[in-house]
Parts: C-alpha cells; structure tokens; sequence
C-alpha cells in the first residue's frame, strides 16, 4: 500500500481519537486553551515521529537549498539535483563556452533561492534523465521561482512533455520580457 495512503488514513484516525478526547476532556472539565493547544501538538508529534518514511525527499515539504548548480538547477540538502521545469537558463561552460547571460541567470537563482527552503511542486515526471528532481520551486513567501526568472529575463519558456502545465504562462512571460528587452533579451543577439 502507497505510504502516503497509510500515512493520511492515520492522521485520520490519530485526529478522530484526539477529537473524542478533547471533547470528552472539555465536556467533564473546563480545560483551558493551553491544555487543548498541548494536547493537539502532542498528537501531532507522535503522527510526525511514529510515520517516518524511508528518507525519500516529499513533494509539497520544505527543503534547504545548499548550492545553486546554475541558472536553473539547485542542489537540494538531501544531495538530491533540482531541476526547475518549464524553463531553461543559459549555460555556465563546463565542456563548452559559456552562454551570454549564464553568470547573470546563475546569479540571480542565487539570489533568490541559496541557503533558502524552497518548496517544491511536481508536475508528471519526477525525474528527468539525468536523474535530477524536477520541480516548479516556490519560496516560503510564496515566490514563483521558475516564474521570476522568465518574467524577469534571467530564463526562457522551455516546454518538455509531458511536464507542461505552466507552460503557456511561461510562454507568456517570455514574450513580455523580449518586448521589453528584460535581462537576457536585451544583452544577448
């Protein structure tokens, strides 16, 4: 059975029980905000520490960002590579030269996201073939990352089925960056 079925069917029950006993509690003795607060954590630790998964990183969770990798790839404290779907930042030379306006996009993805938690939405695939998460990343501000950097100039739209759910937004936002010569498109021919 998926761990994330077994993992919600008892928070269920865990809540329901907790439920009984905070009425039951209320309803034989006046209890005071702070009892019920103690209670309701109590049980939410024991969901937290009883249901422990295998390690495997959990889209929808917080998770540090270490070091960014380039303008459009991270890597994640558990070791794992991200990398940010629906866009594509120029290229840092590693085995070529370097693409016009890679330092700038690679920069700025620094900016925004290094030493940060991030969370991290999935759209169809998990990984592409490298072996990499794939991801539309959010800041706990509710920043839009991959979002930022097209509108921004930093990142073209890049669609790659079957992960294209944002991909007419991107598009959009790329075309009102080039119109605007925004970043990228105002440096590079």
């Amino acid at each position: 059975m998926n761990f994330r079925l077994i993992k919600f069917i008892l928070s269920l029950l865990l809540l329901g029980a907790v439920g009984v006993g905070v009425s039951n509690y209320v309803f034989k003795q006046k209890a005071s905000l702070t009892d019920l607060r103690g209670m309701l954590s109590t049980g939410f630790e024991w969901i937290k520490t009883t249901l422990k998964d295998d390690g495997q990183f959990q889209y929808g969770e917080f998770i540090k960002v270490t070091r960014v990798i380039d303008g459009d790839t991270v890597l994640l404290e558990n070791g794992e590579k991200l990398r940010y779907i629906g866009i594509n930042a120029p290229e840092l030379g590693k085995t070529e030269a370097t693409e016009c306006f890679a330092l700038e996009a690679t920069t700025e993805n620094q900016r925004l996201v290094e030493g940060q938690s991030i969370r991290i939405e999935k759209d169809v695939s998990e990984k592409d073939l490298y072996g990499r998460l794939l991801g539309y990343v959010y800041l706990k501000d509710g920043t839009f990352v991959n979002m930022e950097l097209v509108e921004n100039g930093f990142a073209s739209a890049a669609s790659y089925p079957p992960d294209v759910a944002k991909s007419v937004l991107f598009s959009e936002l790329e075309k009102e960056a080039r119109l605007s010569k925004r970043g990228l498109w105002g440096m590079c021919k």
